[in-house]
């Protein structure tokens, strides 16, 4: 009884992590068109950076500076041409 208890949590609990983050990923536009995706890169990559070197701080871990992404997504996505 416990043994199916146990798996049908890990099961749930699996799916719901899985469910959060594919809403996530569509309410932040990822799924949707190239320009929004491309819109979405440029928020984050402009939010991230202070929230890692907050947390850096805090922990006292130092982290090199991440790679500048300077492309555009619609222009490099496969067409099927």
């Amino acid at each position: 009884m416990a043994p199916a208890v146990l798996r049908l949590l890990r099961v749930s609990t699996k799916l719901l992590v899985a469910g959060g983050a594919l809403y996530m990923a569509y309410d932040y536009g990822l799924l949707g068109s190239g320009a929004q995706g491309q819109e979405v890169l440029k928020k984050s990559s402009a939010a991230l950076p202070p929230v890692v070197q907050e947390w850096a701080e805090y922990c006292g871990v130092q982290i090199p500076s991440a790679p500048k992404l300077d492309f555009s997504v619609s222009e490099s996505w496969n067409w099927g041409e």
